[in-house]
């Protein structure tokens, strides 16, 4: 069956949203992916509290190679880490994040996608970045993909991949119902619209006036909430002796 959505490889989670005959399905996964699986043999620590078991990550294996995904990857496995913008056009961890995406939203099977990915702003106002950037997703992605995800197999064939500022999303999903129509109104769509889009790792800033770009006031930068992160590291670090590596201290 044949699907049109997206995909944002966000650094902090990917997420999906596709259109279908029974309306819209969506799919938010933590961008953590690590090689190996779950299983621990006879390890374990009885009956200690008897709190109900999490629920198990899944498990992408993709030519024989298993990756896990989602929140709790590193109990299993060393999570793939990258925040340079290099990792939006692929590599391992994209890709099983893409496959899990996908697989929560529309389950085994086989499926047809034509496909829409969310890129920060930065990548896309720099013309000769977005075209390598697409022109690598595209390699990747416009396919047919064999995968199975928890034991189910998926036959994924992605006809057609284009790219987006991620925060447009954000602007139509404003502005436009689920069939695509405008419903704000002649008057919004003529006003000066701004949106803020912080993320993980990327701020983006997007304006519209006119129903046009306003490129003075659009532009992103590396800043987000991993940054937030990093000063409550230091912070909570210097006074108690403690990093986010060691729970001993370290003078």
């Amino acid at each position: 069956m044949w699907y049109v959505g997206g995909f944002d490889p966000g650094y902090g989670g990917g997420k999906m949203v596709l259109m279908t005959r029974d309306g819209v399905r969506t799919a938010v996964v933590p961008s953590i992916v690590g090689m190996g699986d779950t299983a621990v043999g006879r390890l374990g620590i009885g009956n200690v509290g008897r709190r109900r078991r999490r629920r198990l990550l899944d498990r992408v294996v993709v030519d024989g190679v298993g990756y896990l995904v989602g929140d709790g990857t590193e109990r299993y496995a060393a999570p793939m880490e990258a925040m340079d913008f290099l990792r939006l056009r692929g590599g391992p961890a994209v890709q099983a994040l893409f496959y899990d995406c996908t697989y929560r939203v529309l389950g085994p099977g086989r499926h047809d996608l034509a496909l829409l990915v969310g890129l920060p702003v930065e990548v896309m106002a720099d013309d000769r970045n977005a075209s390598v950037t697409l022109d690598t997703l595209r390699d990747w992605m416009v396919a047919s993909h064999r995968y199975r995800v928890n034991g189910d197999e998926v036959v994924l064939r992605v006809r057609r991949v284009n790219a987006m500022a991620q925060p447009v999303g954000a602007f139509f999903a404003w502005g436009l119902d689920n069939e695509g129509r405008w419903t704000r109104g002649a008057d919004a769509l003529d006003a000066g619209t701004g949106v803020l889009d912080v993320g993980f790792n990327t701020l983006d800033l997007f304006a519209v006036g006119g129903a046009e770009l306003a490129r003075r006031y659009t532009d992103g930068d590396t800043l987000g909430m991993r940054r937030a992160a990093e000063y409550l590291i230091k912070a909570v670090g210097g006074p108690t002796g403690r990093d986010s590596r060691c729970t001993k201290p370290t003078r």
